[in-house]
C-alpha cells in the first residue's frame, strides 16, 4: 500500500508523472488484490484530481493511463459521496474528455463514460439540476457514435447516466 501512496505523491510532479500513471495503470490490470489496496490508498481520488487538474490545463496526456486505472479499481460509492464539492469540476471534466480525441478513442471514452456513470450514480438533486445542456449533448453524442467510438459497455453506462441524472 506505502508503493501505491508513493506512485500517488509522483503524480504531482510533471517528471514523474507519466512514469507513476503507468506503473499504476500496470497494477490494475494485474489482480483484485492490487486494486483493493489502490483503492485504500486514494487512488480512484487521485486518478479523478488527475483528470480535473488536465481539464483545467487543456492536457490530454497521461489521461489514457488515468481513466484505465480508474476503469479497473472503479469508483467505490462510498469514495464517490466524499467528493460532493468536487462533482461539478469531476463531471465538466468527463464531459471535456468525451470531447477529446485520443489514439485509443473507443476505450477512453468507454472509461470517461463508467467513470461518469459513478459519480452521477450517487450525485445529489442540487448536482443533478446544475448540470447543463452540454452534458446532456455529449452524453447523447456517445450514444450516437454507438459501436463505431465506444464499447458496449459504454453505452450501457452513457445510458445509465442519461436515466440517473433526469429523474
Amino acid at each position: 500500500m506505502f508503493h501505491f501512496l508513493k506512485l500517488i505523491k509522483q503524480l504531482q510532479h510533471p517528471d514523474s508523472k507519466m512514469e507513476a500513471l503507468k506503473e499504476l495503470d500496470l497494477f490494475a490490470v494485474k489482480n483484485e488484490r492490487n486494486r483493493k489496496y489502490m483503492v485504500e490508498a486514494g487512488v480512484p481520488k487521485a486518478m479523478l484530481s488527475f483528470i480535473v487538474n488536465c481539464f483545467k490545463e487543456d492536457c490530454v496526456s497521461g489521461l489514457e493511463e488515468a481513466l484505465s486505472a480508474l476503469f479497473l479499481i472503479r469508483i467505490p460509492s462510498a469514495e464517490a459521496k466524499l467528493l460532493p464539492k468536487q462533482n461539478d469540476q469531476i463531471i465538466k471534466s468527463l464531459i471535456w474528455v468525451l470531447g477529446c480525441e485520443f489514439n485509443t478513442q473507443v476505450m477512453v471514452k468507454s472509461h470517461a463514460v463508467s467513470a461518469l456513470k459513478s459519480i452521477i450514480e450517487i450525485a445529489s438533486s442540487v448536482v443533478l439540476e446544475r448540470l447543463e445542456p452540454k452534458f446532456f449533448e455529449m452524453i447523447v453524442g456517445v450514444l450516437k457514435q454507438c459501436t463505431t467510438r465506444i464499447t458496449q459497455r459504454g453505452i450501457n453506462s452513457a445510458l445509465h447516466v442519461l436515466l440517473d441524472a433526469c429523474p
